[in-house]
This record gives structure tokens, C-alpha cells and sequence, in this order.
């Protein structure tokens, strides 16, 4: 069940796994409908497995907007858990990005064998280009740029623009001339 909402979670907000897991309750404001990413799950120097307070850069903090079932989705795992982190392991600690990507291989089964964790952030940052362009993608996907976007997770549209009336204008013009 928490996989699914971690699954479920992770597409919504179409960030890294390590800042999927690093979610806490005290990020979201339910009245808004809004997230705050603001840290990520990182191995340190002793090779132990904590919640960073930070990102790599600051245009990774960034406040998401849910929709609505992102929203009860958020909800039901904090009915279901007494951490403050949303995705936790079964002793409570932080979830090990490891483990998440491995319940996700086996839970994918041969169907959706090619689908990795990342194609939920292609997906989703292609869908909000296509509906409010290159810089409302970059932002969701808290990128630096929407060059970086375009160019990593944006799928590249491969139907030319319906320009046939223009191309008709000239060659109408063209067909005159001769």
C-alpha cells in the first residue's frame, strides 16, 4: 500500500526518488493544496541514510500545486503512519531509495518492464508543455532552466505544425509569377 502511494506520489510531483522519500507532512498545506520540497534522502560520508535539509540547488526548492487526488493520497498515508515522513521503511526510518526502486521493479512485472522511475517525470513534463508550456514544466519539475527541461524530459513533438496554408500562399504566389 505505501509503495503504491510512493508510486503515486512520485507521479505526481515528478521529482527525484531521494526527494520523493525525504517528504514530510509539515511540507504539505492541505488547505492549499501544496508541497514544498525542500530536502532529499542522501547517504553522508559514514554511508548512513538521512534526510538532507537541502537541495542541490536552490531552484530545487520549489512549492507544488497537487491536484486532487495527490491530495488523498497524502492523506491516507498520514492516517496510516505516526512519522512525520510521509514514505518511511518498517522500522519507521527514512525509506531506502534503494528499496523503493526495487519494490518498483518487481511490482512493474514483464508488462511495464520498461517503464523506470524517471519516465513518470518525462511523462508528466511533457504533458504540462503541451498544456502551459516549457517554463510551467521546468517549474513543477523544479529544473534551473526550461532549456534544462526541453533538453532532458520533454518529449519532442514530431507533428510539424499545420502550416499548409502558408506553404499554399506561396506556391499559389509562385504558380502567378510563372
Amino acid at each position: 500500500m505505501m509503495f503504491s502511494m510512493a508510486v503515486r506520489h512520485d507521479a505526481i510531483t515528478v521529482n527525484p526518488v531521494g526527494e520523493v522519500l525525504a517528504l514530510r507532512f509539515s511540507d504539505a498545506d492541505y488547505k492549499a493544496g501544496t508541497i514544498e520540497v525542500t530536502g532529499a534522502v542522501k547517504r553522508d560520508s559514514l554511508d548512513v541514510l538521512h534526510r538532507m535539509d537541502y537541495l542541490k540547488s536552490e531552484s530545487g526548492v520549489h512549492i507544488l500545486s497537487l491536484p486532487s487526488f495527490g491530495i488523498k493520497v497524502r492523506r491516507r498515508r498520514r492516517l496510516s503512519t505516526k512519522s512525520g515522513q510521509v514514505f518511511t521503511s518498517r522500522s519507521g526510518d527514512v525509506m531506502e531509495p534503494f528499496n523503493f526502486r526495487r519494490q518498483w521493479w518487481d511490482t512493474r512485472g514483464e508488462k511495464w518492464g520498461h517503464i523506470q522511475p524517471r519516465g513518470f517525470r518525462k511523462a508528466v513534463a511533457t504533458l504540462i508543455e503541451r498544456e502551459s508550456g516549457a517554463v510551467a514544466a521546468s517549474l513543477q519539475l523544479g529544473d534551473s532552466s526550461d532549456a534544462a527541461t526541453k533538453n532532458h524530459y520533454i518529449a519532442r513533438d514530431k507533428l510539424a505544425p499545420y502550416d499548409s496554408s502558408t506553404l499554399d500562399q506561396w506556391g499559389t504566389k509562385r504558380a502567378a509569377k510563372s
